[in-house]
């Protein structure tokens, strides 16, 4: 006997609206080639039933398609919300059950964000999950996103996309030179060096070096005046090259984009955290080498002292920033020596190894966490210059404190040397932890049965090198059970258990990547991001869908599709399988298939033929609407049945 699932029965896909703010340029972002872009990246990367409706006047179009590609507007609506939203509803209603993600743009009724407020209101009520991605390239938009737009609906999901503008200039000084000696060995350099200016002028490149050296060197001497705004937390961030909504040539920065916003979209996005622990922390370089090789995006990051330089050098420059990591850990390990007394030097270097980025420049958000040396709170950097918030992650006591403002910061790693909780915060669904500080060293003891007079271990407790040591296991001991306590918000977590532990000394930091790599900790944590990696890749387990491909009915695991008996002790269709069917139904009763196939599985005693006035009832369709088939399987399984829609 079947009962009815505990699992809701989910029988229309998502629909998220995209729009962009007044502010944007729309004319470097064309939303009907972007939008038809980002659905192709879902459904090639994720393997979403996909589609795209274009808001449009309806003014000149071709006949309508099956399904839909258009929904078309009266010329001259004074009020968009009410006919977009009774189209919306419409399509959700006839195929909402053939599609995962159904795609919104407006620009055709919209071309300056001027009626966003109209379409966004559009979305309310829908019997399909509704969503509004707003995309903006100012922080400000966001917050003042109230006052430009007014009240917004409760019920649409708000999700913030930031629009970046190019990676800044890298290398000038080197570039620089390269021109000039160019210059130089040109066959006219006076000429040359003119058109340098001229064009040096033009196109404001001096006004920006000029803005980009003032806001390094202002914060880099802890001054907040030229810090830019934070975008929101849990913002989506995308760079485009060009024109995004041509494939090709393929752009990097692109293809990264499409495939974030496509898992932000769909809620699959990814946080990886990485715990402090001095040297210790290079486990995290082969922890995120290993999970790009099989196959895990890495969305967010989060990451306290040096967990959050590996964070911060990944973000900024992908693998060549691990790499630079493993090659200069001498380096940081001298600047660390100096921040005893000054952290400056430190600085300068983490900003030039990351290219003197800001954080809030990163297409992959990276929350660097410190800890504010006069409330006890923690403080999670996502804007400033990278640099300048790394250096204030790692400044441990006794080594000097970071002053970011009129702000005294110290080592996260006191507040929160794991930050897995603030992923989940930022918007990630699946949030994979490394926890690099192992289980301190045992040392050898005598046995209790051996005598020792009590003024020989009196002496040892006093021993300056004991006292040390003890102090220093006991710092790793507090960071490791405070990091232990980040695991409940994680649902991978990998836990370090390289035998050559050493949080100080950092010439060891290549040694310990090395030994992290090959250890069967993390090939075990690797394996468990990629199941669940997977698992956030398979459809939801209420989830019901026309496949129009295979035209099969796709039915979740935890869909009740079969029979329960009722009172009378008569077989009956359990609920959900009830639910399905009127779904069913009407999709073939609209015109879309022309016929019900229904593969009885094991069905017991009546004959099968007594069960089809269950499915005509329950479809609403007529008898010849609906063929069935029997199956009987060894060994037999509860009653069910399979569907299939005839083309």
């Amino acid at each position: 006997m079947s009962v009815t699932s505990l699992t809701p029965v989910v029988l229309r896909g998502a629909m998220t609206m995209v729009l962009a703010d007044a502010t944007v340029d729309h004319t470097t972002l064309p939303l009907p080639g972007v939008v038809e872009v980002l659905a192709d990246t879902i459904r090639t990367e994720l393997d979403d039933l996909t589609w795209v409706l274009h808001v449009v006047w309806d003014v000149g179009l071709p006949p309508p398609t099956t399904p839909p590609t258009y929904i078309r507007v009266p010329p001259g609506t004074p009020n968009l919300t009410p006919v977009v939203h009774a189209e919306l509803q419409t399509f959700c209603q006839d195929w909402g059950i053939a599609f995962d993600q159904i795609l919104i743009e407006a620009s055709g009724v919209n071309p300056n964000g001027a009626r966003n407020a109209e379409l966004w209101w559009a979305m309310t009520g829908l019997d399909c999950t509704a969503s509004v991605d707003y995309l903006f390239d100012d922080p400000e938009v966001w917050n003042d996103l109230p006052l430009t737009l007014g009240l917004l609906p409760a019920d649409v999901n708000q999700q913030p996309v930031a629009l970046l503008g190019p990676m800044p200039e890298a290398q000038l000084v080197r570039t620089l030179l390269i021109e000039l000696i160019q210059i130089v060995n040109s066959a006219n350099p006076a000429n040359s060096l003119q058109v340098w200016i001229q064009d040096a002028i033009a196109t404001h490149r001096f006004r920006r070096w000029l803005r980009r050296w003032v806001a390094v060197v202002s914060q880099i001497y802890s001054s907040t005046r030229f810090m830019p705004s934070a975008w929101p937390l849990h913002a989506l961030r995308l760079r485009f090259e060009g024109d995004p909504s041509v494939p090709v040539p393929v752009v990097e920065d692109n293809v990264r984009s499409f495939g974030r916003w496509a898992r932000g979209v769909t809620a699959r996005r990814v946080g990886v955290a990485i715990g402090g622990a001095g040297a210790q922390s290079y486990v995290g370089i082969p922890f995120i080498e290993q999970l790009e090789d099989a196959g895990v995006p890495i969305d967010l990051l989060s990451g306290s002292s040096t967990g959050a330089f590996i964070g911060a050098f990944y973000a900024a420059l992908g693998d060549r920033g691990l790499t630079r990591m493993l090659l200069n850990s001498n380096t940081i390990g001298w600047g660390v020596f100096f921040a005893l007394v000054n952290n400056i030097p430190l600085t300068w270097w983490l900003a030039w190894a990351t290219r003197f980025v800001d954080l809030s420049e990163l297409g992959q958000p990276t929350i660097s966490v410190s800890s504010i040396a006069d409330t006890g709170e923690t403080n999670h950097q996502t804007t400033g210059l990278a640099g300048k918030s790394l250096m204030a992650s790692g400044s441990l006591p006794p080594f000097v404190a970071t002053y970011i403002g009129n702000t005294r910061l110290l080592d996260g790693g006191p507040t929160q040397d794991l930050p897995t909780a603030i992923l989940n915060a930022a918007g990630a669904q699946l949030v994979i932890a490394a926890q690099p500080i192992p289980k301190v060293a045992s040392i050898p003891r005598l046995p209790d049965e051996v005598p020792v007079p009590f003024l020989t271990k009196w002496a040892i407790t006093l021993n300056p090198f004991v006292r040390s040591l003890d102090a220093y296991r006991a710092y790793l001991m507090l960071f490791r059970q405070a990091a232990l306590g980040e695991e409940q918000y994680a649902q991978v977590f990998y836990n370090a258990t390289t035998r050559f532990s050493s949080a100080g000394s950092w010439y060891a930091g290549p040694r310990i990547a090395h030994e992290a790599a090959n250890s069967q900790a993390l090939k075990d944590a690797i394996i468990e991001a990629q199941a669940h990696w997977q698992l956030l890749l398979t459809d939801g387990a209420g989830r019901v869908r026309i496949n129009r491909s295979t035209n099969l009915v796709e039915i979740g695991p935890a869909v009740d599709i079969g029979f329960e008996l009722a009172p009378d002790g008569s077989w009956r269709l359990s609920g959900d399988a009830e639910q399905v069917l009127a779904a069913v139904g009407a999709y073939i009763a609209s015109g879309y298939a022309s016929a019900l196939e229904v593969e009885l599985i094991n069905v017991p005693p009546p004959p099968p033929a007594d069960y089809q006035p269950l499915f005509e009832a329950a479809t609403g369709l007529a008898a010849p609407q609906i063929t069935y088939t029997t199956t009987a399987t060894i060994p037999p399984t509860d009653p069910s049945f399979a569907l299939a829609v005839a083309p």
